[in-house]
């Protein structure tokens, strides 16, 4: 079971159902979801990627589309693949 040997060793995490839950039946922003599980506000964010806060609000309520360099910021910042972001 490879899967259990990387949780076991730190190279993956697992995740509650009921955010699992969110990610796939809802039309949330991904970004704004994993922002919340990984327990930071938006301000925190946008120091930790060096995006302007209100081009993550608008990322998150669904208004803008991020460039492919902000999903790069984001993902590694959120501790994520590029691909659970969008």
């Amino acid at each position: 079971m490879q899967a259990r040997a990387d949780i076991e060793n730190g190279n993956d995490e697992l995740l509650p159902s009921d955010f699992v839950e969110k990610l796939i039946l809802t039309n949330e922003s991904k970004i704004k979801l994993w922002r919340q599980y990984r327990d930071l506000s938006m301000t925190e964010l946008a120091q930790k990627t060096n995006i302007n806060i209100a081009t993550i609000s608008r990322i998150e309520s669904n208004k803008r589309e991020p460039t492919l360099q902000q999903v790069k910021d984001l993902s590694f910042v959120l501790g994520v693949d590029i691909d659970d972001l969008v």
